[in-house]
């Protein structure tokens, strides 16, 4: 039951973040969109989502840390890059609109995640990034509920004895919304660099929530 009800919320959770993301950002046939963090090799349906619906994949590139070998096999006619992780290999300003989809919370702690998104907002004219909510009641990766709200050591060995190792041992850092609300008074981690793109480009950075069952299940952070 816990299997099928993630993939409902799964499924109309991509579509509600395409439907978003178009309406927002209004890209056209001459938008360059970078998509990093794709998948190589798609396990659900709704991996890669964007590269599915989206109408003119001829300008869409789409970068990884993985080869991204079976990735051009399925979407032909997009460009594709690896890279090391960190700082992405492309020019400041250099897309129109960067975008990753639940990304952010496996690229690794605080420091890590800095990073992502100054990157994130470095190569893009405008950038879109959503992350799982930690305050959501189910942990969407194992399908458990409740025990990513644990201490990690905890977490850690709760994934072990059930058979889902794999998400142990830092694999995920979720986020709260105060943690990367630019206006939060209890922790805001992104406040600098939002404070600082915001002088930079005159423009804003809009956070919204995607709620399921009364609760927030996602984040969507948008320039």
């Amino acid at each position: 039951m816990i299997k099928r009800s993630k993939e409902f919320l799964m499924g109309r959770s991509r579509e509600r973040k395409y439907q978003y993301l178009i309406k927002v950002t209004k890209p056209d046939n001459t938008s360059t969109i970078l998509d990093v963090g794709c998948a190589d090799i798609e396990y659900s349906p709704y991996d890669n989502y964007f590269e599915k619906r989206y109408p003119y994949p001829h300008n869409l590139t789409a970068a990884s840390i993985y080869s991204l070998e079976h990735f051009r096999k399925r979407y032909k006619g997009i460009r594709t890059v690896s890279y090391q992780g960190d700082i992405l290999p492309f020019d400041t300003r250099e897309f129109s609109i960067v975008i990753s989809n639940a990304v952010i919370e496996h690229v690794g702690p605080f420091e890590k995640q800095l990073i992502f998104v100054k990157e994130l907002a470095r190569v893009g004219m405008q950038f879109f990034y959503t992350t799982p909510a930690r305050e959501f009641f189910l942990e969407m990766h194992t399908n458990f509920p409740f025990i990513h709200w644990l201490p990690d050591s905890l977490f850690d060995h709760l994934v072990r004895l059930f058979g889902k190792g794999w998400a142990a041992g830092g694999y995920m850092h979720l986020l709260r919304r105060g943690d990367i609300d630019p206006s939060s008074t209890v922790v805001g981690i992104f406040r600098g660099i939002f404070e600082g793109r915001i002088e930079e480009t005159s423009g804003s950075v809009f956070l919204e929530n995607e709620i399921a069952v009364g609760m927030r299940e996602s984040i969507y952070c948008l320039q």
